[in-house]
């Protein structure tokens, strides 16, 4: 008879080869089919190189919205308004210095009576010291000057003004434009396809202190014009800097014989600070428009020694609602 044990023992040698086949082949195909799904992984930790593409998968085009995922959207469009007031709209540099230094960029910006040239002045460069070195070559006898038997302001021409600056034939560096009228018509027009020089000496010119040269003055009643315009524009996000405050435009001893120009700056200041109220803006649907308000200096509208104060007071003002933007949009 046969070893009945060696028999036994080939059996479970033959089941235990089977066994190992077994799981090999399994172990085998289910690589295999991890390899096959990994076609869709576009890439492949390396340690030597780190990561690394799949050649394999070159001709397979990923779904568009896995690439739209893949780019990083653009920050978006930011539009400034610079509005109306004399000496207060240095305070403008400020406000333009701390979005400078917060690197939140200015894409567009509108310049309304005075805010005009210190947004024409910076959109020639786009870079604000140059544009606070220009402006503070004014002084105070380049300004309208109070007549020797009386308070009346001697209106001057805007181009006396505008010589002290080196942008005549400069185009801008930073789109620009700003609100005129015609003192014929009154019908409102955007300068912005000229010179910077050209557009800003359409826009400046307002009573008491500038005379309109061509029939063209500032038109300062044009703040929600201006907001559509720059939205109109692209912009996605609208600051407004109000310089006009709550105290009094023109000081009262100037009042007395600038009657007429006095009624229309308050005029012009009531407008703003009802308007910017932020129950308004609201009510208007401007949901991405942010106010800095900057305090004026009371009844100092042509008083240019006191630039580099408004510049300060611009900043300071500027800080709170620039940081609220980059915390809401994430520059």
């Amino acid at each position: 008879m046969g070893n009945p044990g060696g028999v036994g023992m080939c059996k479970k040698t033959r089941v235990s080869l089977f066994t190992v086949l077994a799981v090999m082949f399994l172990t085998s195909c289910s690589q295999l089919e991890r390899r096959r799904s990994s076609k869709g992984v576009r890439g492949v930790i390396d340690s030597q190189q780190g990561v690394t593409f799949d050649q394999s998968n070159q001709g397979e085009e990923l779904p568009a919205e896995e690439l739209e995922a893949k780019e990083p959207l653009p920050p978006p469009k930011v539009g400034l308004i610079l509005g109306p007031g004399g000496i207060n709209t240095f305070a403008h540099l400020g406000v333009i210095k701390e979005l400078s230094e917060s690197k939140v960029p200015i894409d567009m910006i509108v310049g309304i009576e005075w805010g005009a040239l210190v947004g024409a002045l910076y959109a020639s460069t786009g870079q604000i010291h140059k544009a606070q070195w220009e402006i503070y070559k004014l002084k105070d006898s380049d300004l309208p000057q109070k007549s020797m038997f009386s308070k009346k302001l001697t209106a001057q021409k805007v181009h006396q003004v505008l010589k002290k600056f080196s942008f005549k034939n400069i185009k801008a560096n930073v789109q620009f434009s700003c609100p005129s009228q015609l003192i014929y018509s009154g019908s409102l027009k955007w300068q912005k396809g000229h010179s910077l020089y050209d557009n800003t000496k359409r826009c400046m010119a307002f009573p008491p202190a500038l005379e309109s040269e061509g029939g063209w003055v500032a038109q300062p009643f044009s703040l929600k014009q201006s907001i559509d315009y720059l939205r109109s524009r692209g912009a996605q996000i609208i600051i407004i800097s109000n310089v006009l405050g709550n105290s009094d435009i023109l000081d009262r001893s100037v009042v007395k014989e600038n009657v007429s120009a006095a009624v229309m700056w308050n005029q012009v200041r009531n407008t703003y600070n009802e308007f910017l109220q932020p129950e308004n803006l609201k009510a208007l649907g401007y949901k991405d428009v942010f106010v800095v308000h900057s305090s004026s200096i009371k009844g100092q509208i042509y008083d240019f020694s006191k630039r580099k104060t408004m510049a300060l007071k611009g900043q300071r003002a500027a800080r709170p609602v620039v940081a609220a933007i980059i915390e809401q949009f994430g520059f």
